[in-house]
């Protein structure tokens, strides 16, 4: 069957069977036995366990052996596939509000949401459900992502830390705008990070979603991030279970080998770290990774310099000292009119 057509009437009825006598048929699975003891075993009547059991053999899912009636393999495998449909069906509305933004067809697999934990931001905590991601990120031996947006500064910091402080692997791929946002946020992180050669860097597209892995001790987790329509954050999605980390690590693959590779050389050029008018060097990585930022008219020109009475009360950074509004306190016997 292709999507749109409708399930023939018989195998209606025999799903419909399966769901009506699910228990009789797990009980038989467990136990075979004869009509009198799974009356005494369910509870039920006579003529109940009569129809039941001429119901599951009509459409082969019982039949009679050496120790009385017991379920086939045809009805082990429509079990199974019943309670896992269930498992599905459940794990798909426990998620419909966390997926409300995402278009129908999104190619977020039913893998994805199944034994998943969904979570949502509420208005006194906006940010709570991103909390356990970041301290997964803080924790994970192995980074893996493939983004379009940037929900907080702080996710990009820690992912920098994973690398320089930590000494372990991340790998990123990130959408054109994501890249121009990092590239004027974090110009100087990003030539760390790639001169490290732990840090793969690509551009290309994503997915409707955000997706990342985090590795810790052999165990891969999956998180996947939506975003309203005005970009804003609204939901998370984890999950660690085996199947999900299978088809995780095979759509990460797939978008990093389909992405354009960024070394340090193209975000050098392209990446605005040397001063446009004088061509300064930029510093050494070993000074870059200690915080240290070069001086430059690049550097000045991404900084928003606040009002001078609102600078002069929160205390002056780098820009407004550029921007002359330091000046020498006078003196005890000095003119203190401005």
């Amino acid at each position: 069957m292709t999507v749109g057509d409708v399930p023939p009437d018989d195998l209606v009825e025999k799903a419909r069977t399966i769901e009506q006598r699910l228990q009789l048929l797990e009980t038989l699975r467990e136990e075979p036995g004869a009509k009198r003891d799974i009356i005494d075993q369910l509870d039920l009547s006579r003529s109940t366990i009569d129809r039941a059991i001429a119901d599951l053999e009509t459409i082969g899912a019982v039949e009679r052996g050496n120790a009385g009636y017991e379920t086939t393999l045809a009805g082990r495998l429509a079990a199974d596939r019943y309670r896992q449909h269930i498992e599905e069906m459940g794990a798909i509305f426990d998620a419909a509000e966390l997926l409300a933004p995402l278009p129908c067809d999104c190619d977020l697999p039913i893998v994805a949401l199944t034994g998943a934990e969904t979570t949502v931001p509420t208005e006194t905590a906006p940010y709570r459900p991103l909390e356990e991601l970041y301290q997964a990120i803080g924790e994970a031996d192995r980074y893996r992502a493939v983004r379009s947006r940037l929900e907080d500064s702080r996710h990009f910091r820690l992912c920098y830390e994973h690398v320089i402080s930590d000494g372990n692997e991340a790998d990123l791929v990130v959408s054109p705008s994501l890249r121009a946002t990092l590239r004027e946020d974090f110009p100087q992180q990003l030539s760390v990070a790639l001169e490290t050669g732990q840090f793969d860097f690509r551009v290309g597209p994503g997915p409707d979603y955000d997706l990342i892995l985090t590795d810790n001790d052999g165990t891969t987790t999956v998180w996947i991030l939506v975003f309203g329509e005005s970009g804003s954050f609204h939901g998370l999605i984890r999950n660690d279970s085996p199947s999900a980390a299978d088809w995780a690590q095979q759509e990460f693959e797939r978008r990093r080998e389909a992405a354009t590779p960024v070394t340090q050389r193209d975000h050098g050029d392209d990446g605005g770290l040397t001063d446009g008018a004088g061509g300064a060097e930029q510093l050494p990585s070993t000074l870059l990774s200690q915080g240290f930022v070069q001086l430059t008219a690049s550097y000045f020109a991404t900084r928003d310099v606040a009002a001078p009475t609102t600078a002069w009360r929160a205390g002056l950074d780098l820009a407004e000292v550029q921007a002359e509004y330091d000046f020498q306190r006078p003196g005890p016997t000095e003119d203190r009119t401005l």
